[in-house]
This record gives C-alpha cells, structure tokens and sequence, in this order.
C-alpha cells in the first residue's frame, strides 16, 4: 500500500500553540480500497531535545480522524499542545538573587522570574513537537473483522516545531503558499540584527521607578540566535556627569548556559536591566543608585554577539521622584508572547477595601442552658469578611505607542504586583510579599489617540487576588 503523504504542514517550525496548527494527510489508495478507513497521528511532545519516533517515550497521544468528502484527513492540534506550555513563573535552578544569597535551586525555584539577578532560562515557555502520521482500516476478510494498523505507510513531519506559549491576533499577518500558512517568529524574535525584538510588542522606550524590577525576554530557537555572548548595558546618569557601559556575560554561572544546545529550556532566556534587578548585584550601579546619580537617568540594553549588535536597542527610563507623592503601582502581565511586559502607575492611586461577607443568624437567649435567659447576642452576624484589598490606578500622559500594552494587558490571564526594592529588612521571607498575584476588574479598553483624544491617559482597576484574613468566630 502506498505511503501516507502531508499534503499541508504550518508554513514555519516556530510555532505559538494560540494559532491553527493545521495537517492534511491522504493516503488515495487506502481510502478507495479498504473498508472504514481512519488517519491517525501519534503526537510526541519533549521538553528536553526533540523527540526521537523510534524510541516513542515521548508521546502524548493518538488523535484520529476520518477522511473528509475530499478524501483527506485534516487535524488540527492547536488544543490539545497549548497544555504542554505555559507561563514561567518562578526563576530557573542556576538563575540567582544576591539578595538571598543563593541559587533558585536551593530555594526549590520559589522566587519569582521577576527579581532574578542576570539571567534565567525558561521552564515552561517552549516544547519540541514531532508527530508521525499514518492510517488505519478494517480488515474484513478475517472473522470477525479486525483492525490494521498499517505500518507501511507511516510518515513523518519532516522537521522539529518549537512551540512557544503565544498566540496571534487577527492583525497578525499569515504568510501563505498554495499548500502553507503561518506567522515567521524567527523573522522578528530570532537575535541575529540590530532589528530583532525581544518577545514583546512594547516600543524600544520604558519607564520605570528607580526602585522597580523587571525582566526582558529572548527567543533563541536555534544556534544562530543562541550565539550571542553577552548583554550590554549602558547607564546614563541622570545628572549629566556621563555615562558607564557594563557587559553581563551569558553563562551557566549567570542563570543562561554556557553553550547553546538544542534543548527546549535553551530556547527562551530572560534577562533582567531594570533599576531593582542591578541594584542587587551591579558594583558600578550600586554606587550610583546610592548617590542619587541615576535618577532622571536612562540604561539602554542590547543583545550583542561579540561586537555585533544582535537585537534593537531598548531603553529604559528612570523616572525622577513624584513631586505630589503619589504611590507607585507597579504591574507585571504575560503579553502576547509569553513573556513579560511591565510599566509602573504613577499617578494617583487610590487604595479600597471590599466586603463580601458570608453571614449567618444567631439564636438570642441561652437555649443551650438549664433556664431560658435574655442575652444581647442574636441576629445576623458575619461569619467569614471575604475582603480584598483594590487599587484605581492612573498612567502618566503617554504615547500611543502604548496602546499595545495597556490592550494585552487587559488580555492576560496573569497579572502581578510587583513591590519596590526598597523593603525593610529584605530576606527570604519577604519572598511572597514582593510580588502578589492580582486580577484587572476593568473589562472594558478604548484605544485613544492623538487625533481623537490630545492627551492620553489610562486609568484601570485592579484586585489583590488574595482575602484578607479576618478572625474565625
């Protein structure tokens, strides 16, 4: 019998899972010659190197399908491997926080991505996908029937797809071919020239609090773009007197690896340039942050392999203090990208506490003693507050470059508050205080413009995920 054929594949092998991830099978002579006849795909999935089919251990399931009016067998696995990838959350084994003085892995990588010193690699983000394709009939000469599965005609996906914990929106173009379709990832997110992005939509300007944490994520799908050396910083002090340029070496020692392999956790890498991360760790910086000199100041980061510049060059501006005191929200959300996107909420904030308490009734009197006696209980009481703590909070004016954010923002499942570095007594404990889990209760986004609106300035609402613990009665 002749060998099953792909006749459609995704155009690309980087793949975000938030898209139709789409196969055709035929196989003409088994669907004219045999009796109910099935297209099956064995889907591997590997969060290690990619899966090898003849060894099988990586697995994930046998989907099937049967032939349409064409006589092909179409999949699509978009649902079934969005739960093989999901948000890194904590920080990787190797990454760092010289604040707590040691590895994530010694604290069982129970700090945040967020705070982490250098780099990180990612645990969740991507996973290798092969998938072998085949067909099965039933074989009516035997009795009773039986089912075949015909190993003669099996066929592989040519390639390995790196699937990354994205999606794509309906003003992401598809490049398309008479038998392909898909979004080229690598054209826009793989480090090879000053006109790669990190895995974000924001601009290439930031802002931030003096006090603030953050990272920036990179997509290093394969050995081109994993070849960069090191990040460059170059801080600009915000009193005029110059400026300092600072190379962060990529290693194991520095939470990314030391030579790129082909491995699924090589193919995101985190990094942190914000003003909170450095402060823990940077000798040149922590003398500067001490005497004020950055304030008002920039740092401009870039991707470099060697001498050659490997990404756009971004810059992050430090925000010089409030004048009228207003406290710093600052958030944290999974953009569309499966990274991370920041910005910090510095204008008035209000700060609410909301109650929805459980109740129940209370007898008056002592019903439960040898003589009925009056007391002044009784009634509707509450049995348990379910308080949580809301913020209203307000974006300076900015530019509508912005848009983007502020929309994916709304969008994401994940949103943290992120606390300042400047905690008392800051150690390990304060761990689960630094960064607390929040959900945004505005629902609702107009994009503004300048031609619409002049000035443009956001205000959201957003909830502690968290209730506040109350006494039990």
């Amino acid at each position: 019998m002749a060998t099953s054929i792909i006749e459609q594949e995704p155009k690309y092998y980087s793949l975000p899972v938030g898209q139709p991830i789409i196969f055709v099978i035929s196989n003409d002579t088994a669907v004219a010659n045999e009796s109910n006849v099935m297209f099956f795909a064995d889907v591997h999935i590997s969060s290690e190197g990619p899966p090898n089919l003849s060894v099988g251990d990586k697995i994930i399931g046998r989907f099937q399908t049967t032939p349409n009016n064409k006589g092909v067998g179409m999949f699509d696995f978009s649902s079934v491997v969005e739960n093989f990838v999901s948000a890194d959350v904590g920080a990787s084994p190797n990454a760092k926080h010289d604040e707590f003085g040691a590895a994530s892995a010694t604290l069982n990588e129970s700090y945040p991505i967020h705070i982490i010193d250098k780099y990180s690699y990612s645990l969740n983000s991507v996973r290798f996908m092969k998938i072998q394709f085949g067909v099965q009939y039933l074989d009516t000469t035997s009795t009773p029937p039986a089912v075949v599965v015909d190993t003669t005609t099996l066929v592989n996906t040519t390639g390995t797809y790196k699937l990354m914990n994205g999606y794509l929106k309906e003003t992401d173009e598809l490049e398309t071919t008479s038998t392909k379709f898909g979004y080229n990832i690598i054209s826009k997110f793989a480090l090879a020239t000053t006109s790669k992005s990190f895995l974000s939509n924001m601009p290439t300007t930031l802002y931030c609090d003096i006090d603030d944490y953050g990272t920036i994520a990179m997509y290093t799908p394969n050995s081109t773009s994993g070849g960069f050396t090191h990040m460059e910083l170059e801080y600009v002090w915000g009193d005029g007197s110059g400026s300092q340029t600072v190379d962060v070496n990529r290693g194991n020692g520095n939470g990314a690896w030391a030579a790129w392999s082909l491995i699924a956790t090589n193919c995101q890498l985190y990094f942190s340039p914000f003003p909170a991360n450095l402060n823990a760790w940077e000798p040149i910086f922590q003398g500067e942050y001490t005497s004020g000199k950055i304030k008002g100041g920039l740092i401009r980061v870039r991707a470099m392999n060697g001498v050659q510049q490997y990404s756009k060059q971004y810059t992050i501006k430090v925000n010089c203090d409030e004048e009228k005191g207003y406290e710093p929200i600052r958030l944290a959300w999974l953009n569309q990208w499966g990274a991370y996107d920041y910005w910090t909420f510095n204008k008035k904030s209000i700060n609410s506490i909301n109650s929805s308490p459980t109740t129940w009734n209370q007898l008056s009197g002592t019903w439960g003693e040898s003589k009925y006696a009056p007391r002044w209980q009784g009634g509707e009481k509450n049995l348990r507050m379910n308080s949580k703590e809301r913020y209203r909070i307000n974006t300076d004016f900015i530019g509508e470059e912005y848009n983007v954010m502020f929309e994916e923002m709304i969008n994401s499942p994940i949103v943290y508050k992120i606390r300042p570095y400047h905690l008392t007594n800051f150690n390990y404990a304060h761990n689960s205080k630094l960064v607390q889990s929040v959900r945004v209760l505005t629902n609702s986004f107009t994009k503004k413009t300048r031609a619409n609106d002049k000035l443009i300035q956001y205000g959201f609402e957003i909830e502690l995920s968290k209730t506040l613990k109350t006494q039990s009665v």
